[in-house]
């Protein structure tokens, strides 16, 4: 029985061959012997330490029932929205700007966070003062 993949942080494209193969309930050997290649060769592409020669990325897609541009993670063609694209121009522009856009969701974050939780505060800061709990008198979260 084949196993879920394991998905390693070096390389999306190795990832994506091995969750390919995978899907495609395939082992290492048998996706080699279908591309003329070693299951070394498959091996190392799903470990990262070697790429696919791109001639080779479509005989991989269509041995495992895909596409090349799935495997490179594109979008599929015609899924590129208008919002898709006013995204992007945002996000491009920001950068142009040098805005620093983690920051700024970071910031946005932790203002929603604050704003949800400001009447559980107050109420805890509520109970402490009533029951004289806090060692200052003062202090409040």
């Amino acid at each position: 029985m084949i196993q879920a993949p394991e998905l390693s942080e070096k390389s999306p494209l190795a990832n994506r061959i091995k969750a390919a193969r995978h899907r495609a309930g395939m082992s290492q050997r048998a996706l080699a012997a279908r591309l003329g290649v070693s299951a070394g060769a498959v091996a190392q592409w799903e470990l990262g330490s070697h790429a696919p020669a791109l001639q080779k990325l479509s005989k991989i897609a269509d041995a495992l029932s895909t596409s090349p541009d799935e495997l490179l993670g594109r979008p599929p063609a015609g899924l590129i929205s208008d919002a898709n694209v006013t995204e992007l121009a945002l996000i491009r522009e920001a950068r142009e700007l040098g805005v620093d856009l983690h920051a700024v969701v970071k910031a946005a974050r932790h203002e929603r966070w604050l704003a949800e939780n400001r009447a559980a505060l107050q109420d805890a800061n509520e109970f402490l003062d009533r029951h004289g709990l806090w060692s200052d008198g003062r202090r409040q979260f």
